[in-house]
């Protein structure tokens, strides 16, 4: 069990389109301030809501392009590291936001996204500033499904999405590895919430939803079979040495304890491939994420002004009148 005098955030990790924002939907079921206030909206792809922190998910994006990567850079991991300038300036954004978008004296807050799995060490200096120590909350869901659920969302091929889930969840592990931590199976998730939210209480000291009539009554509604749209489809061993790799990971995490791989579940063989991997590709592949990424955000802003735009001649024009 954690220490009770902690100060605890409670950091969701793990692949986008893993249950990361149905996990967060648990653990904010039980508290009334832990959400930042500033949340991503809704959207087709997640239509109960993302649950993160609008303002916390573009500084992250913006630490990975400035180091040369991207949110898809099939060799995100492991976090390439900034001049010490750089590294202070993103410290005191980072809790700048932090300060903002949670009432940090009324209650621990609840920090999701995804890019956290491969940004967690550069955010724990910012934790110890505010006196806060991380407790982590891995999500996992089998890599093919993830791969037809960002087919469907990015029109991505298997092969990109599943070296992307290895990337995520090597950065999940070993960098939350010196802290409190569950991992949670999507499944496991949807098939008995009650379940994982009595583990995550017992190991993390999270308090749970179960014990409020009124939030268990909504947790059942959210957080159901409805949420699976995507199953596992193909086989992983027709995707060559991302598939093997992919396998070998899955397989040590469903075998692993709750808590994550034990010492006796080595993650170094998988390091040691896909690091070769990233020597011989990474240098092409990685800048070339890093401008797709900076050219998609800033066709959102774009798109955002005109937005702007034409909603105030919308509101001069004399028809609206």
């Amino acid at each position: 069990m954690p220490n009770p005098e902690s100060r605890p955030v409670y950091v969701v990790l793990g692949m986008h389109r893993s249950g990361t924002s149905a996990t967060t939907l648990l653990l904010s079921g039980a508290s009334a301030n832990g959400l930042p206030r500033d949340l991503r909206p809704a959207d087709a792809y997640n239509e109960r809501g993302y649950f993160e922190s609008q303002k916390i998910t573009m500084l992250n994006t913006a630490r990975l392009n400035a180091s040369g990567s991207a949110w898809d850079d099939p060799f995100i991991f492991p976090m390439r590291k900034w001049p010490a300038e750089g590294e202070a300036r993103f410290r005191g954004h980072a809790r700048t936001l932090l300060e903002q978008e949670f009432d940090l004296a009324a209650e621990a807050p609840i920090l999701k996204d995804p890019r956290l799995s491969v940004l967690l060490p550069a955010w724990r200096p910012v934790f110890a500033d505010l006196g806060r120590a991380p407790r982590c909350v891995v999500c996992v869901r089998h890599p093919l499904a993830v791969a037809a659920s960002l087919r469907k969302r990015e029109g991505f091929a298997s092969e990109k999405s599943v070296l992307l889930w290895i990337n995520y969840m090597l950065g999940a592990l070993i960098y939350s590895a010196s802290s409190p931590r569950v991992i949670v199976s999507y499944d496991a998730l949807i098939a008995d919430w009650r379940a994982v939210a009595a583990r995550i209480a017992t190991t993390l000291g999270a308090p749970s939803a179960v014990e409020d009539p009124g939030r268990a009554a909504m947790l059942d509604q959210q957080l159901n079979v409805e949420l699976r749209h995507h199953e596992p489809a193909g086989s992983l061993a027709d995707l060559g040495w991302i598939g093997r790799l992919a396998s070998e990971l899955y397989d040590a995490l469903a075998n692993s304890p709750a808590a994550g791989p034990a010492s006796e579940v080595s993650l170094d063989p998988i390091m040691q491939i896909l690091a070769a991997k990233r020597l011989e590709w990474g240098a092409v592949v990685s800048p070339i994420s890093r401008d797709l990424d900076l050219a998609r955000n800033e066709l959102v802003r774009l798109r955002g002004l005109l937005a702007e735009q034409d909603d105030r001649a919308g509101a001069s024009s004399p028809i609206t009148r």
